[in-house]
């Protein structure tokens, strides 16, 4: 494919996005691309952190059983950005922090959809996502769907960003 090609096809899934006819200059795009809002599968704004009260498991809002049944059989990732200080690992139980949900299907074994950071320091931040394909299955049951920290007394844990979101790719299954 030509650089002009490739450019071509990138001016014409920014026309589709947007809903226009509008030719865009290479200077365009990259504002273009950046004003692209991606769908969020629980409500946004939603954090976890232990220095504004946070502790144990917190329940996240916004994703249903209706919403997931739009996507079985695609990939979905979950992710979260954190940063977390004075961890010490100091028991084999109490050693991660992150995301999960129990997604039950009709005819298909439950999903244990989850995103953990299980850290390799006392303190640091990072990104954490995992791609998940859901079953081509009615979706049935959620179980959990809280955000869990899992981490000694002692951290202080702040995650944020945290979504679900479809793949436009179809990712890398887990």
């Amino acid at each position: 494919m030509t650089v002009s090609e490739t450019y071509t096809a990138i001016g014409d899934a920014i026309r589709r996005q947007y809903g226009t006819t509008d030719k865009y200059s290479l200077l365009d795009m990259p504002k273009m691309i950046d004003s692209l809002q991606i769908n969020n599968l629980i409500d946004e704004g939603q954090f976890y952190d232990t220095t504004k009260g946070d502790s144990g498991d917190k329940f996240l809002n916004g994703l249903d059983i209706a919403t997931l049944q739009k996507y079985v059989g695609k990939t979905l990732l979950i992710s979260f950005d954190i940063n977390w200080s004075g961890y010490q690992n100091t028991s084999l139980i109490n050693n991660r922090t992150g995301i999960e949900y129990g997604i039950k299907f009709k005819n298909s074994p439950e999903l244990w959809f989850s995103a953990w950071l299980y850290p390799d320091s006392s303190s640091g931040t990072k990104h954490v996502c995992v791609f998940y394909k859901l079953p081509n299955d009615d979706v049935t049951g959620i179980e959990e769907g809280n955000y869990y920290n899992q981490l000694n007394g002692e951290a202080v844990v702040k995650a944020t960003n945290l979504k679900i979101v479809v793949d436009p790719l179809g990712g890398s299954a887990a």
